[in-house]
């Protein structure tokens, strides 16, 4: 069976959270793009364990504290978090099951979940989409094409993105910056889209709630 290959890589997000390889920076991608998320941190505490009578240590990957006060989102538990690559799971010695236990006894003990996430928890289409619209997500929506957008939208139950953009714009010069304020606003959830495939202009939007 083939196992795919991870690389082992080093590398820092912008919010100085470090990775080891691939599958972890994919991973905290998502994290970043999770409107849900409040905060996140990697190599968050150091457990100890008994392994045949000695004292071992291990540290989790990441720890997550979900949003807690919005209206939008329902309440989510603290994650503390391992990632692993599938075939590393499914093959799992007698180590890695020492560690994980004493995880998630730890979690448990301080009301959270723990977990073990691999590639099959992060979804390729979804990730491509996140990597695009993280580069607008910190923006702040220019007037008045953010409100043109919006305007207009609210007149269809759905309708493509280049429908959209065509509608409200006739002046093809601007269209670029219209196009750009309609990636902030569904970067930041004002914008419904579905993320889970691949995202085009042939992709349907819609009109999401203040």
């Amino acid at each position: 069976v083939p196992i795919k290959v991870f690389q082992g890589i080093r590398g820092v997000t912008p919010e100085g959270q470090e990775y080891e390889s691939t599958l972890e920076s994919d991973y905290m991608t998502l994290l970043r793009f999770d409107p849900e998320v409040q905060t996140y941190r990697t190599q968050p505490c150091r457990l100890s364990f008994q392994d045949r009578g000695k004292t071992r240590t291990y540290t989790p990957d990441i720890f997550v504290e979900y949003r807690s006060n919005s209206i939008h989102f329902k309440p989510r538990i603290s994650e503390l978090i391992e990632i692993k690559p599938r075939a590393f799971v499914e093959m799992a010695d007698p180590d890695m099951i020492l560690r994980h236990n004493a995880a998630r006894e730890y979690a448990e003990s301080s009301g959270w979940i723990f977990r073990v996430v691999t590639e099959d928890d992060i979804p390729v289409e979804f990730l491509e989409n996140a990597k695009f619209l993280l580069r607008y997500i910190g923006d702040t929506p220019l007037e008045p094409y953010a409100t043109l957008l919006l305007e207009n939208l609210r007149q269809f139950e759905e309708i493509s993105i280049s429908a959209l953009i065509r509608l409200s714009l006739e002046d093809e010069q601007n269209r670029a910056q219209l196009l750009t304020e309609l990636w902030t606003l569904i970067s930041q959830n004002k914008i419904g889209v579905d993320l889970q495939k691949n995202l085009t202009m042939s992709s349907m939007v819609w009109s999401l709630p203040i």
